[in-house]
């Protein structure tokens, strides 16, 4: 078959959770069906993209980033502005805001390529607007990444203030846009189980996110007492959720264990990112060339996120390179029905528990112990190849429904 993917992310260069998915789904495809894909990206990185994936890809469709940035909730101006620019917005569309990243220029550049397409797939909830000129029977949407259970959280944990009524109405509007295209759609894709009830979807598949393991043997030896922390800083929830836990749980941890270290690993970990990462103990550790080597000279990983949705790739990683894990339930949501204390995952929910746990499993030699035991049901069942699967080989079954 002749397949369109549209992704909000390229599937090029693997350093997000984003693209790690998006190139997995895309190779998946490929394996058995003509593939023709496009997404937001900046002209510098195009050819890049295009060396690393063009085995896989028949042609491209690029639209410039700034393009197609998906609209927020105002934040410039007065208070009571941005609520009358919010309101007036409400009234006058149905689509929520994170819907119209789709731009005229991006459905011009699409339309030649759609016509002659037996399937599309939507690889992100918001990018299902530039599949409206096609039957709806013909598409498959990935939601692994439900947007108005994000916003939802986001209301709960204080940050946006009195802006919190906006976000709630945003919450409602994206809520009816999601349903209403998993009702449509050929099939619904997500990320596990649990986040199959929140759509109302008339058929959906759970494709888990994975990982890539290298199997050669670890050469870094285990720092005691070091923490580590994987993930993009430009990703809000790790913002957010990297400042609870150092304003609130971080100096508890160097209370019970003294010379503890905790190091943050991935993009934009820089102080000037984070500025409250000035902290005893903390080291930042900016667009590494690999996260391996960081994830096994640590003690435990730590993900103490307060919202986010999907499963967490940086828990598949950990515990899949034999490392501990202590995450809040946000965190490890979608992965604790195959994931246990047994297998290296403990859940703390407050600062008090989690403090607790991180001490606890940096003082328990049987912790790594228990991560090598999870290792190898990660490496089962956590994989790409295992977990996008069904979409290699039953795509055009779905279409065919």
């Amino acid at each position: 078959m002749r397949v369109v993917i549209i992704s909000g992310v390229p599937p090029w260069p693997l350093k997000s959770g984003g693209a790690l998915r998006t190139h997995a789904i895309l190779s998946a495809v490929a394996r058995q069906h003509e593939v023709t894909f496009s997404s937001p990206a900046c002209p510098a990185s195009r050819k890049e993209i295009e060396v690393a994936v063009g085995h896989l890809v028949k042609g491209f469709v690029w639209i410039d980033v700034e393009a197609a940035r998906a609209k927020r909730i105002p934040q410039a101006g007065s208070g009571l502005r941005r609520f009358a620019e919010y309101v007036a917005d409400f009234l006058l569309h149905l689509t929520p805001l994170s819907f119209r990243r789709v731009t005229p220029a991006w459905e011009e550049l699409l339309r030649p390529v759609l016509v002659g397409a037996d399937a599309v797939i939507c690889r992100h909830a918001d990018t299902w607007p530039l599949a409206a000129s096609v039957n709806p029977a013909c598409v498959v949407v990935d939601a692994d990444d439900i947007l108005f259970l994000r916003e939802w959280q986001a209301i709960w944990t204080g940050e946006h203030g009195w802006g919190s009524v906006l976000v709630f109405c945003e919450s409602l509007r994206t809520f009816v846009s999601e349903q209403l295209m998993a009702l449509r759609c050929a099939r619904t894709l997500v990320a596990s189980e649990r986040d199959g009830t929140r759509l109302l979807a008339r058929s959906t598949t759970v494709v888990r996110n994975g990982a890539a393991f290298d199997n050669t043997p670890a050469s870094t030896a285990v720092i005691p007492g070091r923490i580590v922390f994987v993930g993009n800083c430009d990703w809000e929830p790790n913002y957010h959720g990297l400042e609870w836990f150092l304003r609130l749980c971080w100096p508890g941890v160097l209370a019970r264990v003294p010379g503890a270290t905790l190091a943050i690993v991935g993009g934009s970990a820089t102080t000037a990112k984070l500025p409250f990462a000035n902290a005893p103990g903390v080291v930042l550790a900016d667009n590494v060339p690999s996260v391996r080597p960081w994830i096994e000279s640590a003690t435990a990983a730590v993900v103490p996120l307060l919202r986010g949705a999907g499963t967490r790739i940086k828990i598949i990683e950990a515990i899949g390179y034999g490392t501990p894990v202590v995450s809040t339930p946000v965190g490890a949501a979608g992965l604790t029905d195959g994931l246990g204390e047994e297998h290296g995952l403990t859940l703390a929910a407050s600062p008090a528990e989690l403090i607790n746990a991180i001490a606890s499993v940096l003082a328990d030699p049987g912790a790594r112990q228990r991560a090598a035991a999870g290792r190898e049901v990660v490496r089962a069942r956590y994989t790409w190849d295992v977990t996008t699967m069904p979409v290699a080989t039953q795509l055009a079954t779905w279409i065919e429904r």
